[in-house]
């Protein structure tokens, strides 16, 4: 069988939310039943498998485009599977200028497979009111993240744990403390983003670092740490 459909997309790519108004158009082309097998965490593991007998703590799904239009997409996400090339898709990319002049290439027409992962959800009600379970299409998330406030936190994570040395003079305390009050500092001021967008992430500010005398106290230290480069 060979039908044209409609599937909604993120509002944005790797970011939480389906869009009401924006939607791919996608041709499934493939047979009109499949038996896709999962495992018990509703990943399929297989499709159309040669055996008879399921494997232990698998389930078989019947897939079935052309009685249920809800199964169109199901089946169409692994179309690969029934037809040589079945997703080859020349994409559309549009420029993105991010904030420090990099460059990403927005996926225009992405495939569902690109937006979402097909799994069976157990609890999913079928909408019939017989049994439980039906097919879902989890978003794919990226989190957001910035390598600049992870690295300032692991410094301050580090120092942290000698401010309280009773070893250590009282002002060499307090530089401590004030290193990591600049490293608090410099954290907030470089939040979470979108750093899959980025070639090289931004950075706000300079990255604090620790006065040579300060690093020289804790490295003399009975089993003082040896502190990187730079810190």
């Amino acid at each position: 069988m060979k039908t044209t459909f409609t599937y909604p997309i993120p509002v944005e790519e790797y970011v939480a939310g389906i869009s009401t108004t924006k939607f791919g158009t996608y041709t499934y082309e493939g047979p009109e039943q499949a038996v896709f097998q999962i495992n018990v965490y509703g990943e399929i593991i297989e499709i159309d498998p040669e055996y008879d007998i399921p494997e232990p703590d698998t389930y078989r799904k019947i897939v079935d485009p052309k009685n249920n239009l809800d199964h169109i997409p199901v089946a169409y996400y692994y179309q690969d599977r029934f037809k040589p090339a079945g997703h080859d898709i020349d994409y559309i990319l549009e420029d993105e200028t991010q904030s420090n002049g990099d460059v990403y290439k927005k996926v225009t027409n992405p495939k569902i497979a690109h937006n979402y992962n097909l799994v069976w959800d157990f609890d999913k009600s079928n909408g019939v009111g017989v049994a439980s379970g039906n097919w879902h299409f989890d978003q794919k998330l990226k989190p957001l993240s910035n390598i600049h406030k992870q690295r300032a936190e692991m410094r301050k994570e580090n120092i942290g744990i000698w401010t309280g040395n009773p070893f250590l003079t009282s002002s060499v305390k307090d530089g401590l403390n004030a290193y990591i009050a600049e490293l608090d500092t410099f954290a907030a001021n470089n939040p979470p983003l979108k750093e899959w967008k980025f070639v090289n992430t931004p950075m706000v500010g300079t990255m604090p670092t620790l006065h040579s005398d300060l690093k020289l106290a804790l490295e003399n230290l009975e089993n003082g740490p040896t502190l990187e480069e730079g810190i």
